[in-house]
């Protein structure tokens, strides 16, 4: 939890010690995540800019709606290229903002859900393509929408929690690799005050240990 004087408390998730989060919600039921995304632009040394990890706080104390994310991205750079995921738990509107230094591309849901891995949708990819091959970013992607569309379509009957973390935890989606693997994983549904999230384990969502977050704030959602 952060609380600063001025600004939209923020519960933030990642890694024990961290000050900056790549995985964030904030009391209005903004919820923010990203991923590195190679970008081609170039900053504009003139201007004001700040790594991913200091963006994503900024935006999660100072922003209410997707209107106000897309506002921040404009005005300040980020010193590296980020895939933002955004839903606003209001009103269930999302998107993924695929974020150069400078530039930035919106892509909104698609019948109510999207995916997305580490490469460029709707510009160019830099580094020449996801790839096909298994685990590549192209990899991950096409076997993300092949466990999702299902879940989207409403063909799951029961909790929908234990397939959206088997979604995390499958073979061919999670990094397993020796000195890279999935550290934290978060399932989460901001309109309802729902976090399930898991740190521990190697690699985390298929052998970390999966626990509830209470929802601080009890008198927005009741849930805590």
């Amino acid at each position: 939890m952060r609380e600063i004087d001025g600004r939209i408390p923020v519960l933030g998730m990642g890694r024990r010690g961290d000050l900056f989060v790549p995985t964030g919600v904030n009391r209005d039921r903004l919820w923010l995540h990203y991923h590195y995304l190679p970008t081609a632009d170039h900053l504009d040394e003139e201007r004001w800019h700040i790594p991913p990890f200091v963006w994503m706080m900024e935006a999660l104390e100072t922003c209410h709606t997707l209107t106000e994310v897309e506002r921040l991205l404009h005005d300040v750079q980020r010193t590296d290229g980020m895939m933002l995921w955004a839903v606003d738990g209001t009103t269930d509107e999302g998107a993924i903002f695929e974020c150069g230094h400078v530039e930035f591309a919106r892509r909104g849901l698609v019948d109510g859900w999207m995916v997305g891995t580490n490469h460029h949708i709707l510009s160019p990819d830099p580094d020449g393509g996801p790839g096909d091959e298994r685990l590549s970013s192209g990899g991950r992607f096409a076997r993300l929408e092949e466990m999702v569309a299902p879940l989207a379509a409403g063909r799951h009957r029961g909790d929908i929690v234990a397939p959206l973390i088997a979604t995390l935890a499958d073979d061919d989606i999670e990094r397993r690799d020796p000195s890279f693997a999935t550290v934290y994983a978060n399932v989460a549904c901001p309109a309802t005050g729902e976090i399930w999230y898991t740190l521990g384990g190697w690699p985390a969502a298929s052998r970390g240990d999966w626990q509830r977050v209470p929802w601080p704030w009890p008198d927005d959602l009741g849930t805590a």
